[in-house]
C-alpha cells in the first residue's frame, strides 16, 4: 500500500523510475507468502493483477514513456485496487479446497486482467486503434468466460 502510495505522488518529485518495479516485487513477494488459496480470494487476486500491472508500467517507463503520468496514475489505480479489494486482515486460509487447473484458471484470469490495465493507461497516454480493438475483444470474453461482472470491486476500477 505504501508503494502504491509513492508511485500516486511520485511526479511531484523527480527521481522514482523504478517505483513501479517495487511495487511489483512487493505484491508478488506478499501473493507468494501467502497460501495458494489465496488467488480464490480477491485480496490475492489483487496482488497478481498489481504485480502484473506494475510491471507492464514499468516496462512502458523504461520504453521512454513519461514517468510521471504511469507513476501517478498506476499508482492510484493500485491504491484503489489494493485498498478495495485487499481484506484488512490479510489473506487467511480457506477450508475450500481448490483444484490446481482452478488455481492455474484465476492466475491466468488476474494476468490477463493486469495486462488489460496497464494496456488502458498506456492507451490512455498514446491512442491506438489496434491497441482499443484489443482491450475491447480482451473484456469482451472476460465478461463472458469469468464472474468479471460478479465481482463489482474490480469492474468499478476497469
Amino acid at each position: 500500500m505504501l508503494s502504491a502510495l509513492a508511485m500516486f505522488i511520485s511526479p511531484i518529485f523527480e527521481k522514482g523510475k523504478w517505483l513501479a518495479s517495487i511495487t511489483a516485487v512487493l505484491s508478488l513477494a506478499a501473493f507468494i507468502l501467502s497460501p495458494i488459496e489465496s488467488i480464490q480470494q480477491p485480496g490475492g487476486m489483487a496482488l497478481v493483477i498489481v504485480a502484473v500491472m506494475c510491471a507492464m508500467i514499468q516496462y512502458h517507463i523504461n520504453q521512454g514513456c513519461h514517468k510521471k503520468y504511469f507513476n501517478g496514475f498506476g499508482g492510484g489505480i493500485t491504491f484503489v485496487l489494493l485498498l478495495t479489494m485487499y481484506p484488512e486482515g490479510g489473506i487467511k486460509e480457506t477450508i475450500h479446497t481448490f483444484t490446481f487447473t482452478e488455481n492455474l484458471l484465476a492466475i491466468f484470469e488476474s494476468i490477463i486482467i493486469g495486462v488489460l490495465l496497464a494496456q488502458l493507461l498506456h492507451n490512455s497516454y498514446s491512442f491506438n486503434e489496434k491497441n482499443s480493438a484489443g482491450i475491447i475483444l480482451v473484456f469482451a470474453i472476460l465478461s463472458i468466460g469469468s464472474d468479471l461482472l460478479d465481482s463489482g470491486d474490480l469492474l468499478v476500477v476497469i
